[in-house]
């Protein structure tokens, strides 16, 4: 509970933060402020993969999903086909490039970045599909920098995690059992002390 305060109070600060400095160094940040950050606390809390690879595959989902919408803008109708096939093939993109990595880039982390992408631009680029390289590019320059500030901030805050036990003990090792226990040596075997009688 304590760690998740933490990471939560610091990603509120990263936040508020992230909206001051749009507004004092006149960034285009405030609109994608909240989503940014949130996505990048996320990906980082997430405990599974490689911590880079989770970050870069965010990454290239965004931009996969930003090229899905210029194939839509350029060669798809704006009907309610021409949006199937244009989703539907950023998912097929953002497929590829986590089996082009074996995995090592999670196929969850593209397809949060090409979702959040869709999310936050689809409204921009209904309202003028003519200038989707303009609208498009402005949107991946507001969400990455707040993604970047989300995700710094969880990665330092976030506690060091112990290994979780398994079956075979933490970290692989087997514990030795007494041989004192009745189940040391099964209900057939014998005691080191009738050994000696």
């Amino acid at each position: 509970m304590r760690s998740h305060a933490l990471a939560g109070g610091a990603l509120a600060v990263a936040v508020a933060l992230t909206v001051a400095l749009s507004s004092v160094l006149e960034l285009d940040l405030l609109p994608l402020a909240l989503a940014g950050v949130a996505v990048g606390g996320a990906v980082a809390l997430i405990p599974a993969g490689n911590p880079g690879l989770r970050a870069v595959g965010f990454i290239v989902g965004t931009v996969l999903g930003l090229i899905g919408y210029v194939v839509r803008a350029a060669v798809l109708p704006d009907i309610t086909a021409g949006r199937a096939v244009a989703f539907g093939l950023i998912v097929v993109l953002v497929t590829l490039a986590a089996v082009a990595t074996r995995g090592r880039m999670p196929l969850w982390s593209t397809l949060l970045g090409a979702g959040t992408f869709s999310a936050v631009y689809e409204a921009a680029y209904v309202a003028n599909p003519p200038q989707v390289l303009t609208t498009s590019f402005s949107t991946l320059f507001a969400l990455l920098p707040a993604f970047a500030i989300g995700y710094l901030v969880a990665v330092l805050t976030e506690p060091t995690r112990s290994l979780a036990p398994t079956a075979d003990g933490p970290q692989g090792h087997v514990p030795a059992q007494s041989t004192d226990s009745p189940t040391a040596t099964g209900t057939t075997g014998t005691t080191s002390l009738e050994k000696t009688r």
